[in-house]
This record gives structure tokens, C-alpha cells and sequence, in this order.
């Protein structure tokens, strides 16, 4: 009815600017980017020793890929100040890695004590590899070191936006210090198995390297990634092509079984420590696998047990909608890239935390399946991604657990490659009650991304419907049939980015196996940067950034939110930075609502200004300082 014609006539105002724009600045595009390409060395198996020396001969037979690495910061597109040179080699197992990092004076490298994987890793020296085993270019592993020999890997999705350090892979790394007739510095070897990447040998990689040097503060890669890009945006990669390998030889398969045991003692007299009731010993025994098949991976997990996974971040609720917690579970963490769908943290049509987790309580994954891979590399190929779950479901024994019936969940997710950049797809989604219960839930959607050839032109759209039953007993979830659109486009014309988006979530678009962080809502949203960089100055760079960011309200047809703002940055080649930013908020509410079981909040309007200025020092020191004045008007 009209309902729905409402906000798709004002939807068609957004695609036609988005058309326009797009077919604009695809006339404007460049020349394409043409890829680096880098031919590296195959060798025996057992010829490399992992221990940092780089002392086997075949190094020295190996010419380095180049030895001036490109600035990204300070002084972006020059050479960096000291050499480094990469090697490469593969065997039928592993690829490998030898970076010699030099320095004028081998006092000035420098590391922090960190953890395994902590952000600490990139406050002093390090090199890190990053690899498109996919050759998707749109994801990529990273593969980090100092010159300690700490590790730290990561997974990147969408060229950067999702940056995923709960991955962990199995690898190697060591780094040593070194003084030669070449020079002196420190050097690292790695050793990256192909399994651990998904690598079948079927097509090419997407290759490069970073180097940071702390005394310096530079940080620059391999081959140049030119403004605005960020480090990694996989489309700048060098190529490395087809390896000769069998991929048969690194099919494997992983096993890793679990015990978990819980004893109980009830109802306990505190003065003797004597039981007064029976105690309870409960033993589960649960095994995850993970088998390679060429371009594709088959996962299953029996009794999963999560309790080695890191915990959330604490965040506040400073308003009325959901908040966002990414996945951490290593099951559903591998492979993810293949399900994404929608807008990240706020429509997306899959969200794997709603299998096995609900307000907050543990549901028990009984048995889960997942395939996952892709038919080639090439315009034609096919991306797939196929799940099954079961879950226990909780059973009400109090009133603030919900109550969770025993559920089926199941995905299904195509993408068809377009270019080596763009891609159309499919995904599906239906979630079963079991057990006598009597909901369901089906999603569906369609989406697509067009990216130009240099990077610089992309545009992101999607469509998804839903429909739910409720069981009466379920109070949480929303029942009915709605739908959820969206337009983003991207433009990177030199050194500025425009972005835009207009985004639709109907009043009963809620699905089963997604996340909404808002629903009944029509968002226009969009946000100009400019960044200015100096070469013969104490200036690194400006950055400029203006923000606006509409919300109507498809119930009340009125504007809901209103928030403009303009952010400013000057960096330092010191690595000093000053920031600041003012903005103008305007929000209104039909209904009191209770914000965080505390206050109540009225209906009404409200708005208010804001302004915050502040300055940093250099994050490589090892004494930080900073100091922030923020003002906002209380509403």
C-alpha cells in the first residue's frame, strides 16, 4: 500500500543523484590501475630455517623485489629514508618471506614488551606481509612482526573496513639483528603455509609489504597506494602469479576436540562448608574440524565451546537503539567475508551472534556445518557460502532469562564476479523453531558492488525483505514482513572522498539471523574529505571533513535526527596532531523512552551544539601525553 510506496518515491530522488554522480565520476576515472607484477622463487622443501638470520644460501641467490619502499606518511608518494629489500620463495607448502630492514644506527630500533596481537605492535618498528590469497581484492591476512620476533595476524574484509584481530592462524616468524657488508638493521623470515591462507594454487595472490621504523616516524609500503587510500586496500597490491603447487598437497584437515567440566555444590552451611543439598558434576565433550578442499573449506563443530574466546569491549548506551558487538568466535570468524550483506552495524541481513547467544546468555550450539570458497579468480567465477546450526535453546527457570527455543538456522549466500572489483548476489536466510515451538523466520535479499578499475569509483547497493512468525511465547521478537534498502557511493577523486548513502528499514524488518540497529527509519547520509599534504614543511598533512546526517522517521512522516558537523586534523611530521570538531544536533522523540533501565527520557524535541579542540603527541614515545576541551549542550 502506501506504506510501502512512501519511502521507495523517496528512495528514487537518492538513486537517480547516486546515478548521476556515479556516471560522473566514471567519466572522469583515470586510466586504470595496471598492477605490479612479482615472480618469486620456487625451492625444495626443508631448504629454509625459521631463525631470523636469512644465513641460507638460497637468500643470497634471490634478488630483492626493490629496496625503497613508498611513503604513506610523513611526506606521502616519496621514498622511504632507509632501504629495505623482500625476498620471496614457496615451496609445495609454505611461502616465504625475508626482509632485511635497514637502519644508519642500529640504536634507534626500537619495540614495545606487548602481547600477542596487541595494538602496542605498531608504536615501534615493525614489517608486516599482507596477502589476497583470494585475489578477491576486497580481503586480505596480515601477518606482522618486530624486531622482538612479536607476532600479530589479522584479517581484513572490504579493503580495510572490517580489520578482524581475533583471527589467529598457524605460522612462523622470527627477527634477528644483523651487521654485514650489505649494512646493518634487523631483519624477519616468515613462514606462511598455504593452508593457513586458503591457498589451493589455482590462481594468484595479492602481495605487499609495510615497513614502520620508529626513530624515523615513517610508515610506507612496498609498492605505492596513493592518497587516499589506506594501507589495506587490496586492489594496490602487486601480483603474484599462479604458484606451482599442488593443492592436494595442502588439503588438511584440523582437528581440535574440548572438555569442559562444571561441578556444582548446592546449598551450602557457610559455618561448617557442608553441603546440605546433593552436588552436581556436569561434563561436556565437544570437537571442532576444519577440512581444506582445494578453493573451498568445509567447517563443523559438535558441543561448541567458546570460552576461549576474548570477551566484548565494554561499550555505554547513550541512546535508545541496539548496540553492536562483532563476532569473536573463531568458527564463525573464518570464512566471514563470504556472508556479508547489507549495512555494517546497522541492517545486516546475516549476523552470526544471533546462533548460540541471546540477551546476553549462552545458548548451546549442538552441531554446526559451514562450506565456504569460491569456483576461480577470474570475471565468471562464483563465490558460495553454505551454514547449518542447531541450538539447544533456554529453557524459562527465572524472569530475567528470555525464554529460547530450540532453533535451526540456516544461510545461503552466491556472488558472481563481474570484474576482478565488482560483483552481483544472492543471500538467504531461514531460521526454524524446533521442539514443539512453533517460529520462523525467512530473509532474503539482493546486492551488489560496482568498483572501477583504479578504485577510486564504487558504488554499493542492496535490497532484502523478511518475514516472521512468532511464537507466542517468544517476547522479543518482531512478527510480520517488511523490507530494507540501500544506495552508497564512494568517490575518490585525488585526494578527496565524497560518500553518500541513503538507507530505508521498514517498521517490521527484523531479521531472525541479522542485526537492525534501527528500525521505521529513511536515512540520508553523507560526508566530503579533503586531505592536504605539505612536502617542504613541518606539516605532514590537513585533513578536512564535513559531515551531515538526516533521519525521517517513516511513522510520524517528520525529520527525526538532524546531525551536521565539520572535523578538522593537522599532523605534524613530528607526529604532533592537533584535532577539533563543531556540530549541530538535532533529535525528536514521539514516545518516553527509559535509557539504560535508569532515566526516562521524555517525548519531545532536543537539540544542542557541540565543539571539542585538542592536541596529541607523537604515539611512538614512550611517555604519551595528550590533552582534550570538549564542550556539549546538555539535552
Amino acid at each position: 500500500g502506501l506504506g510501502y510506496r512512501a519511502p521507495l518515491m523517496r528512495n528514487l530522488y537518492g538513486v537517480i543523484l547516486t546515478t548521476l554522480l556515479c556516471s560522473n565520476a566514471l567519466a572522469a576515472e583515470q586510466e586504470p590501475y595496471v598492477k605490479p607484477s612479482v615472480v618469486i622463487t620456487k625451492i625444495d622443501d626443508g631448504l629454509i630455517t625459521i631463525d631470523g638470520t636469512l644465513d641460507e644460501s638460497i637468500w643470497r641467490a634471490i634478488e630483492p623485489v626493490q629496496s625503497r619502499f613508498i611513503l604513506r606518511f610523513p611526506n606521502r608518494g616519496q621514498a622511504f629514508s632507509e632501504r629495505t629489500e623482500v625476498r620471496a620463495a614457496y615451496d609445495g607448502h609454505d611461502i616465504y618471506f625475508g626482509i632485511k630492514a635497514f637502519v644508519d644506527d642500529p640504536k634507534t630500533i626500537q619495540s614495545f614488551t606487548a602481547r600477542w596481537d596487541s595494538t602496542d605492535f605498531f608504536q615501534g618498528d615493525f614489517l608486516g606481509v599482507k596477502l589476497d590469497s583470494n585475489y578477491d581484492q576486497r580481503s586480505s591476512f596480515y601477518f606482522g612482526t618486530d624486531p622482538d620476533s612479536l607476532q600479530f595476524d589479522a584479517k581484513t574484509v572490504n579493503n580495510g573496513e572490517r580489520f578482524i584481530r581475533s583471527w589467529h592462524g598457524v605460522w612462523q616468524v622470527r627477527a634477528d639483528r644483523f651487521k654485514d657488508e650489505t649494512g646493518q638493521g634487523w631483519t624477519a623470515e616468515f613462514r606462511i603455509p598455504f593452508a593457513t591462507i586458503e591457498y589451493s594454487g589455482e590462481g594468484p595472490l595479492g602481495f605487499t609489504v609495510t615497513r614502520g621504523a620508529r626513530h624515523s616516524r615513517e610508515e610506507g609500503d612496498l609498492f605505492e597506494i596513493p592518497a587516499p587510500f589506506g594501507g589495506l586496500n587490496a586492489p594496490y597490491f602487486a601480483t603474484i602469479p599462479k604458484l606451482d603447487i599442488d593443492g592436494r598437497d595442502n588439503r588438511r584437515v584440523v582437528l581440535q576436540p574440548n572438555v569442559t567440566t562444571l561441578w556444582t555444590r548446592d546449598k551450602v552451611d557457610f559455618t561448617t562448608g557442608n553441603a546440605l543439598g546433593d552436588d552436581q558434576a556436569d561434563i561436556n565433550v565437544g570437537i571442532d574440524a576444519k577440512a581444506s578442499l582445494g578453493n573451498s573449506v568445509l567447517q563443523a563443530t559438535v558441543n561448541t565451546d567458546f570460552s576461549q574466546v576474548d570477551l566484548d569491549s565494554a561499550q555505554l548506551n547513550f541512546n535508545r537503539f541496539s548496540l553492536f558487538f562483532p563476532e569473536q568466535r573463531p568458527f564463525f570468524i573464518e570464512g566471514s567475508e563470504y556472508f556479508d550483506f547489507g549495512v555494517l552495524e546497522r541492517a545486516q541481513l546475516f549476523f552470526s551472534r544471533r546462533i548460540g547467544l541471546r540477551d546476553g546468555f549462552v545458548v548451546p550450539l549442538n552441531i554446526g556445518t559451514r562450506f565456504y570458497g569460491q569456483t576461480g579468480f577470474n570475471p565468471g567465477s562464483v563465490e558460495y557460502g553454505f551454514l547449518n546450526s542447531q541450538t539447544g535453546g533456554l529453557n524459562r527457570t527465572e524472569t530475567d532469562i528470555p525464554f529460547v527455543p530450540a532453533q535451526n538456522f540456516s544461510v545461503a549466500r552466491v556472488n558472481y564476479r563481474l570484474s576482478p572489483t565488482s560483483k552481483i548476489g544472492v543471500l538467504a536466510t531461514h531460521q526454524q523453531d524446533t521442539n514443539g515451538a512453533d517460529g520462523r523466520g525467512t530473509s532474503v535479499g539482493l546486492d551488489s558492488t560496482i568498483r572501477s578499475a583504479s578504485g577510486r569509483v564504487q558504488l554499493d547497493q542492496y535490497l532484502a525483505a523478511n518475514s516472521n512468525r512468532v511464537d507466542a511465547r517468544d517476547e522479543d521478537t518482531i512478527g510480520g514482513e517488511d523490507f530494507s534498502f540501500s544506495n552508497r557511493f564512494v568517490w575518490r577523486p585525488g585526494r578527496c572522498r565524497l560518500r553518500t548513502t541513503n538507507n530505508f528499514v521498514g517498521e517490521k524488518f527484523e531479521p531472525r539471523q541479522g542485526f537492525v540497529a534501527r528500525r521505521n527509519f529513511f536515512r540520508n547520509w553523507a560526508d566530503l574529505t579533503r586531505e592536504i599534504y605539505f612536502d617542504d614543511s613541518t606539516l605532514d598533512r590537513i585533513v578536512l571533513r564535513i559531515y551531515g546526517n538526516l533521519i525521517y522517521d517513516d511513522a510520524v512522516r517528520d525529520h527525526q535526527d538532524t546531525n551536521v558537523s565539520a572535523h578538522w586534523s593537522v599532523r605534524f611530521k613530528s607526529q604532533h596532531i592537533l584535532f577539533g570538531s563543531a556540530g549541530h544536533d538535532i533529535e525528536k522523540t514521539t514516545e518516553e523512552f527509559t535509557l539504560n533501565d535508569r532515566a526516562d527520557i521524555p517525548a519531545g524535541r532536543y537539540e544542542g551544539n557541540s565543539f571539542q579542540v585538542g592536541w596529541d603527541s607523537p604515539r611512538n614515545r614512550a611517555l604519551q601525553t595528550g590533552l582534550t576541551y570538549s564542550y556539549r549542550d546538555f539535552f
